[in-house]
């Protein structure tokens, strides 16, 4: 059994509060080049998390739904053009319909573009920027669009409801 990031996330901050001394009014940790080393690595590993939990909810979703509305998930490979260069973004595609929500990682942020079809065009309506953040225990989070922090679950919950909006809303204009 592999261990997720979340079960690091919440064994970390507590290895580190169990070994941090406190100074004033701060955590005062004694390696905190090494919580950081591992907060990277748990951000690298965020896509796959995020298009793993992205499968269970379309699936617990298409239980619950319209067969017209079913969701589905699709993976986005990470490839290199010829010769090593331009490296495509690592992530999955959220399909309803014809809309779909492409969520897309690279160094430093995670993206969400909402793209609505209209006739036999695709116009990408929304674009969400989740940044991450660490705390000084080594918990990650995410902030979007300079508001609220986040979690992966919530990250997926934001992008299932940007899409089912702009579906269900594509559906009324009809």
């Amino acid at each position: 059994m592999t261990r997720s990031m979340t079960d690091w996330d919440r064994d970390q901050w507590i290895k580190s509060l169990a070994t941090a001394s406190l100074r004033g009014n701060a955590w005062h940790i004694d390696h905190p080049g090494t919580i950081q080393q591992a907060a990277l690595h748990m951000v690298l590993d965020t896509i796959e998390e995020l298009q793993e939990e992205a499968q269970r909810a379309a699936e617990v979703f298409n239980m619950h739904c319209t067969p017209a509305q079913q969701m589905r998930v699709l993976a986005l490979s990470s490839t290199t053009a010829p010769g090593g260069a331009g490296a495509s973004p690592r992530g999955f595609v959220l399909l309803q319909g014809r809309h779909q929500n492409k969520v897309t990682f690279s160094p430093g942020r995670l993206e969400a573009l909402l793209i609505i079809a209209r006739g036999f065009t695709h116009e990408a309506i929304n674009q969400r920027v989740f940044l991450p953040r660490v705390d000084g225990l080594g918990s990650v989070f995410w902030q979007m669009d300079q508001g609220p922090i986040l979690t992966n679950v919530m990250i997926v919950k934001q992008v299932f409801e940007d899409l089912h909006r702009a579906t269900l809303l594509a559906a009324g204009a009809r």
